[in-house]
């Protein structure tokens, strides 16, 4: 016999689909299906706060209201979360700021594989994102929270002197004036492509053209073996002398970042960073 018999148990040979009552293995295979994975947030931030304080007056008991003082309570607590919250996110902004031209090791995933993967580079810009301080290394774009640990370059050796950089991309710090007067700290990427004499003392030549950079020797801090954006073809859209924007495309000379800018210097134009559309 084949089918259902009286105690609700399915026969090997049935293929009718049981009633609610009956009992089927574990193994059948109607039941097998994917399970849906859930994944908790383990971080209550201050709107699920404020819906579960919602949600508790909306469903208290009418005959017996929350005490004013107890809700008053809640109410502290939301709002010291909420400054709590408010002051981490600056200080994790402020963090973000300050580590722009340093190098760091970051891990990201790769959108085909999900596989974890880990990288270094140089800190080129930080932008903000909802709370999220992002920050921009070479063609990554890296969440503050994955960046592992600062690690510095190769040092320039006290005993080097200015001829063994020429040719080689170093990072050096220098500073520009301002429209408003206000002299602003800058750090500079690129290739040393010239050396020149000033009274005596040698400077590195960044670049050529309109905005060739002489920094002196004695502000270069590193030598860059894995450069961020120096030496690669970048396309960007620039405004001509008709106020009209147009695509330029050429070699990434030098890199120059300030408190919270950065621009690349590419065919002879002082490129904001913004800007560009590819880097390859």
């Amino acid at each position: 016999m084949s089918g259902i018999d009286n105690l609700g148990f399915v026969s090997k040979n049935s293929s009718v689909v049981p009633p609610n009552n009956s009992f089927v293995s574990q193994n059948s295979n109607l039941i097998k299906k994917a399970k849906d994975v859930r994944e908790p947030d383990q971080d209550l931030g201050k709107d699920a706060f404020m819906n579960l304080l919602v949600t508790q007056l909306q469903y208290q008991d009418p005959l017996s209201p929350m005490d004013n003082s107890e809700m008053m309570a809640q109410m502290a607590q939301f709002t010291a979360l909420e400054q709590m919250m408010n002051v981490s996110i600056a200080t994790n902004k402020q963090t973000a700021l300050k580590m722009i031209g340093q190098f760091v090791e970051y891990s990201y995933k790769d959108l085909e594989t999900g596989a974890t993967h880990y990288s270094k580079g140089r800190v080129d810009y930080v932008k903000t994102q909802g709370d999220d301080a992002i920050l921009g290394i070479g063609d990554q774009e890296v969440k503050l929270e994955n960046i592992i640990q600062m690690v510095s370059e190769e040092k320039v050796p006290p005993q080097t002197t200015a001829f063994e950089v020429l040719g080689k991309t170093v990072q050096a710090s220098s500073e520009y004036m301002d429209d408003d007067g206000v002299v602003i700290p800058t750090t500079i990427e690129g290739e040393v492509v010239e050396l020149k004499f000033k009274e005596g003392r040698p400077y590195v030549v960044f670049g050529d053209g309109t905005h060739q950079l002489d920094v002196n020797f004695e502000n270069v801090k590193n030598i860059v073996e894995n450069p961020s954006i120096t030496g690669r073809t970048v396309t960007a859209m620039v405004k001509d002398y008709d106020g009209n924007f147009v695509e330029i495309s050429g070699i990434a000379e030098y890199v120059s970042t300030s408190k919270d800018k950065t621009y690349v210097y590419v065919a002879n134009h002082l490129v904001d960073f913004n800007q560009i559309s590819s880097i390859k």
